[in-house]
C-alpha cells in the first residue's frame, strides 16, 4: 500500500488508480508508478490531459482487468441510475431464444441479421428485458421510429424517451 503524506503523518492511500469518465472515455488518473496501464488491451496514453485513457465501452473489461491483476482502484465512473418499470413476458421462437443465448455468450455484443418480418424487434425487445438496464434505439425513418415506440411502450412499463 503506497504511503502519502498528510501534514507529515503517513496516510494509507486505498487505491493505485483513480477511474473517471470524460466525454466518452474512462481516464485512468493518479497512478502509482508499479501500475503499467499500457499494458491493460484498449488503454492509450492521451498526452494532451497527461493520463491514460480507453474508450467508455471498454470500462467493464477495464473494471474486470484491475481486478484481476489485483490493482487497487476508486472508481468514480458515475453511471447514471434510471428508474426502471417492468417488462412484460416475450415469447421468442426457438431460433430467436438461440440467437439471445448468443448474445449473453458474446458478453452482450451482436450484430442480428434476419430477414424481413421474422423478429428482429422481438429479439431486440427480449435482450432489453433481459439486460435489465437503459437502451438506446437507433432507426433511419420516422416510420421505424414510430413502430419501435409503439412495440416498446407495448412491452415496457417504465419511462420511453423519444428525440427525432
Amino acid at each position: 500500500m503506497n504511503q502519502d503524506r498528510a501534514g507529515g503523518m503517513p496516510v494509507a492511500r486505498l487505491s493505485s488508480v483513480r477511474l473517471l469518465f470524460d466525454r466518452g472515455t474512462t481516464l485512468l488518473r493518479d497512478l502509482d508508478p508499479g501500475v503499467d496501464a499500457s499494458a491493460i488491451p484498449g488503454v492509450l496514453w492521451d498526452p494532451r490531459v497527461q493520463a491514460f485513457r480507453t474508450p467508455a465501452y471498454r470500462y467493464r473489461a477495464l473494471h474486470r482487468e484491475l481486478t484481476r491483476r489485483a490493482v487497487p482502484f476508486s472508481d468514480e465512473v458515475r453511471i447514471p441510475q434510471l428508474p426502471l418499470g417492468s417488462w412484460s413476458p416475450i415469447e421468442l421462437r426457438p431460433y430467436q431464444e438461440a440467437a439471445l443465448w448468443a448474445w449473453e455468450l458474446a458478453q452482450r455484443r451482436a450484430v442480428v441479421v434476419l430477414p424481413t418480418g421474422s423478429g428482429k424487434t422481438r429479439l431486440a425487445l427480449a435482450a432489453m428485458a433481459r439486460a435489465g438496464s437503459s437502451a438506446l434505439c437507433l432507426v433511419p425513418t420516422r416510420i421505424l421510429l414510430a413502430q419501435w415506440l409503439h412495440h416498446i411502450k407495448r412491452t415496457y412499463a417504465g419511462p420511453v424517451g423519444c428525440y427525432g
